[in-house]
């Protein structure tokens, strides 16, 4: 059983030369910048989840929200800058766009492939299993 539990999680992002908004700064920056010049800024701020096996989430909003950055937590890709996550079974990250996927594959070969790059057989019974969860069976092609 997969849950996810994740407890007023922040993660903060070192950006370093930020302060380059002017013309002037970005031709003569580096006689004028101070040295170790950086801003930090709140990806994600003090966020609580708990989701148990069959759980769904779902992420909305505009682009630079954070909900990539927050996936991203999840997987383990980055530590949060503070707060727990608690990860109790396997996450594997496919995150980017179309990681994994190949535009000239029917959706069941997708999946079929998605299976194998997260370390498990693609079986019938396994495909089966996504296709009922998608709730796009009838929008999907299904291989014969």
């Amino acid at each position: 059983m997969v849950s996810i539990s994740l407890r007023n999680v922040c993660l903060d992002y070192p950006l370093y030369g930020a302060y380059d908004y002017s013309l002037k700064r970005r031709l003569l920056g580096h006689l004028i910048r101070e040295p170790g010049e950086m801003r930090i800024i709140r990806a994600v701020d003090d966020v609580t989840i708990q989701a148990e096996a069959g759980a769904r989430i779902g992420l909305s909003g505009a682009n630079g929200s954070g909900k990539s950055t927050l996936l991203r937590l999840i997987a383990g890709v980055y530590p949060p800058s503070s707060g727990s996550v608690a990860i109790q079974g396997k996450v594997v990250p496919l995150l980017g766009l179309n990681a994994g996927v190949n535009l000239d594959f029917v959706a069941e070969d997708n999946i079929a492939l998605l299976l194998r790059i997260s370390g498990r057989k693609p079986t019938r019974g396994v495909i089966d299993e996504i296709w009922a969860f998608t709730e796009l069976e009838a929008r999907m092609q299904r291989l014969a």
